[in-house]
């Protein structure tokens, strides 16, 4: 029985859009753009903060206007990190009956590292055993070289890897873990169809295939 997870943050053990959206669209506001919608951010997200504001100011390439723009966006989301975060539901007990059948808990995630140890430790405190987010090296999902460094951590040389996207997807196949994608996240289910592996619905069929399954 595999005993080692990795988790995704954003969509998939916490519920972030709303303080996303927010944070996007001060610095928008702040460099006279137009607001996006809720729809719009969730379409943007998943790639790292660069990646969001590029596909938000409507741009391919970093110039000193993208620049400011992630300067905004960090200045104010350190402050409103969990405004309107939350948890989805049932994730905290699956966690906790996760930890007491002796699992090994990793969060990986492309939102940058100060703001997943802090949603962690806010959200999930002495849960997860590892958190981990883009640094200043500025590599994110499904970069190899992170998940090699996750299961060093985790003292393990195969894990679980639960997402809600298509990078989480790509991260699981370039990676060769074990995957599961869940539903009640930010990515369209067409997407999520294009793989391979478990697609659940609620917290109780991926606690069944963590726990009691295992059928990958």
């Amino acid at each position: 029985m595999f005993k080692t997870v990795i988790f995704d943050l954003d969509g998939t053990i916490l519920d972030t859009i709303y303080d996303l959206k927010e944070a996007v669209n001060y610095a928008l506001c702040t460099l006279s753009k137009k607001e996006l919608s809720l729809e719009q951010v969730r379409d943007y997200i998943g790639d790292g903060l660069t990646n969001l504001m590029l596909r938000s100011l409507g741009k391919t390439t970093v110039d000193d206007e993208v620049i400011k723009s992630i300067e905004l966006f960090t200045e104010y989301y350190k402050s409103h990190l969990s405004v309107y975060t939350k948890e989805f539901p049932e994730i905290k007990e699956l966690l906790v009956e996760l930890k007491s059948n002796g699992f090994k808990i990793g969060v990986l995630s492309n939102k940058d590292d100060y703001a997943v140890k802090i949603l962690c430790d806010k959200f999930y405190p002495g849960l997860i055993d590892v958190a981990r987010g883009r640094k200043e090296d500025g590599k994110i999902k499904p970069d190899s070289s992170l998940v090699d460094e996750m299961l060093e951590k985790l003292d393990s040389n195969i894990a679980i890897y639960v997402g809600d996207s298509k990078t989480d997807g790509y991260t699981v196949v370039y990676n060769g873990l074990f995957g599961i994608l869940v539903s009640w996240g930010y990515e369209d289910y067409e997407e999520l169809d294009k793989f391979y592996f478990p697609i659940v619905k609620t917290v109780k069929e991926l606690r069944n295939l963590l726990l009691v399954k295992q059928n990958f």
